[in-house]
């Protein structure tokens, strides 16, 4: 069976905006500006291939621990409708951790759990569910293909956009997270 194009697109937009991409290029911006090109290269490396992992592990193996555990899915929705919704609200009141460097910082914190958090964790798991395996994969992938090319042009996107504005564009896309999050929650209600 060959995804809905639609499913897709809307895939990679909620798994895009959930892995705040303009909330993470200061992050990376502030721990790796004193750093060569190649070096910075490698980190961004690192993380999109161990965020990469972690996504695609949890679309493929979802379905077996709900199974495993006896869970439904409406009960999955529901819990991480409320996770999302946490962590939309953390983004909206614009909650930032400071970071420092360390030969590790590609894979953790970078890659997890700031690109493959536990919304986009949840998200991944969802969508698997939702729209089926192969969507949720070409959405992994073109959703880390644009977080590879936001964190690879992040000295351009801080210069145009600023630190303010990132926070700000960070805090609108908590709000829409937050939406989301009640949906997926209503969704979940609805079918219990």
């Amino acid at each position: 069976m060959v995804p809905d194009i639609s499913f897709i697109i809307q895939s990679i937009v909620l798994l895009f905006i959930i892995m705040d991409p303009l909330g993470n290029v200061p992050v990376y911006f502030s721990v790796t500006k004193a750093f060569k090109e190649d070096r910075r290269k490698k980190i961004i490396q690192q993380a999109i291939l161990t965020a990469s992992l972690i996504l695609i592990a949890f679309a493929v193996l979802g379905k077996g621990v709900f199974d495993y555990f006896n869970l439904s899915f409406e009960s999955f929705q529901i819990a991480g409708g409320i996770l999302l919704f946490l962590i939309g609200l953390d983004m909206v009141r614009g909650r930032i951790k400071q970071y420092k460097y360390d030969r590790n910082f590609g894979v953790v914190p970078l890659g997890i759990p700031l690109i493959a958090g536990p919304g986009a964790i949840t998200m991944t798991i969802i969508l698997s569910q939702t729209y089926g395996l192969k969507t949720a994969i070409i959405s992994i992938v073109v959703a880390m293909i644009l977080m590879e090319l936001t964190l690879a042009f992040c000295t351009n996107i801080m210069k145009i956009i600023g630190t303010k504005s990132s926070e700000t564009l960070t805090r609108i896309m908590g709000i829409l997270l937050t939406v989301i999050a009640v949906q997926f929650i209503l969704n979940g209600l609805v079918v219990l």
